[in-house]
């Protein structure tokens, strides 16, 4: 698949991550099917090599993603990671965050802050090169 360095493109991949990491957890538990005498059923399209595939498929998304997160300073990586890659449930989790990272609470520094950090994590994903200009150190 062709990727082409962009923070739309880098919000895309980052979105499906938790995603991909639970069909690796739920894939990690599939189990043969029983024999049993009955009948065989015709296939329902989600066969276990298909699932497996799945699962590879993920489990190298997640590892790109992983690479390339490692590949910021320490302030894109924190935002980065906070925003696609844990799950946020209280409002004061994100408080804490905004205060860790200096960023004044008002809608137009947040999305630049967001802009620079997607900016450069498009550029790192899939091996890319990193340009200073997108990994400001704010």
């Amino acid at each position: 698949m062709f990727y082409s360095p962009s923070a739309r493109n880098a919000q895309r991949v980052l979105s499906r991550y938790l995603n991909n990491k639970v069909k690796v957890d739920r894939v990690k538990h599939i189990q043969a099917v029983a024999l049993d005498g009955m009948p065989r059923q015709p296939p329902s399209g989600n066969s276990q090599e298909q699932q497996m595939v799945k699962m590879i498929d993920a489990s190298d998304e997640i590892t790109a993603v992983d690479a390339a997160v490692k590949k910021l300073k320490p302030k894109p990586r924190k935002l980065i990671r906070y925003m696609y890659m844990t799950y946020q449930d209280k409002a004061s989790d994100w408080l804490d965050l905004l205060d860790s990272l200096g960023i004044p609470i008002t809608d137009r520094h947040w999305n630049e802050y967001v802009a620079v950090s997607l900016e450069a994590f498009a550029e790192v994903y899939r091996n890319g090169e990193l340009r200073e200009s997108a990994n400001q150190n704010w």
